[in-house]
């Protein structure tokens, strides 16, 4: 196979002695994945494009589910360079994300848009809920995760992990105080709007933790990019 061919040969010549730290990748993913919601939000928002933004919006939607569940995975490999979760709890957990995925996809949650004072305002649907159950359930569950790895670790590894926490604990605290409290108590939506602030929040904190401590192998993860390239 040519494409393995070249797959070998990079990592070969690039870091022969270091095979693919699921860590790495799914720090990559998630930056990746991120870029993509952030685009299809600013999309969704744009009252130009209001005849697509229902589609958009759905589309952010489903991003924002895959980000959450690739964050949950991140939280439980860091700094491990495998995933440590058994393959059936792993299947079981990729069937519920892609399940709330299908559904954030369909008129449950966004069942209609339309423009007021200049902004793209979304009918909300009774499905968010199960978007939002979601999101917080693996949020939470992530922070625990890195609760119990900051307690367990020592030394350089103890700091890695320190910086992703003190990120994940901000965005948490934002979103549960601005966008999960006002939705349920008062029907609110507008802070959902400053979600991309709070995740770009989060990722400068996890910058930080690479450039300061080596949280990631850069090399590595270049080299994993120019693979993907290469496919």
């Amino acid at each position: 196979d040519r494409r393995g061919g070249l797959e070998f040969i990079v990592r070969f010549f690039c870091h022969p002695e270091r095979p693919t730290s699921a860590t790495n990748m799914l720090f990559f993913a998630f930056s990746m994945i991120t870029v993509l919601w952030l685009s299809a939000a600013y999309i969704a928002r744009v009252p130009e494009f209001l005849s697509v933004a229902l589609f958009w919006s759905r589309v952010s939607l489903s991003l924002a589910t895959i980000m959450c569940g690739i964050l949950f995975l991140l939280s439980c490999t860091l700094p491990e360079r495998r995933v440590p979760i058994p393959a059936p709890f792993l299947l079981m957990f990729a069937s519920v994300t892609m399940l709330v995925v299908s559904v954030v996809l369909t008129p449950l949650v966004f069942y209609g848009a339309r423009v007021v004072n200049d902004q793209t305002v979304f009918l909300v649907g009774k499905g968010i809920i199960i978007f939002v159950a979601y999101i917080v359930l693996f949020s939470v569950s992530s922070f625990v995760s890195l609760i119990r790895k900051y307690r367990m670790l020592t030394g350089e590894k103890r700091l890695q992990v320190a910086s992703m926490l003190a990120g994940l604990s901000i965005l948490l605290f934002l979103i549960l105080t601005t966008v999960s409290l006002p939705m349920f108590l008062f029907q609110s939506y507008f802070f959902i709007a400053f979600i991309p602030l709070y995740v770009l929040i989060f990722l400068m904190f996890t910058t930080y933790g690479i450039v300061k401590h080596h949280l990631f192998d850069l090399k590595v993860v270049a080299t994993d990019v120019l693979i993907i390239f290469l496919w």
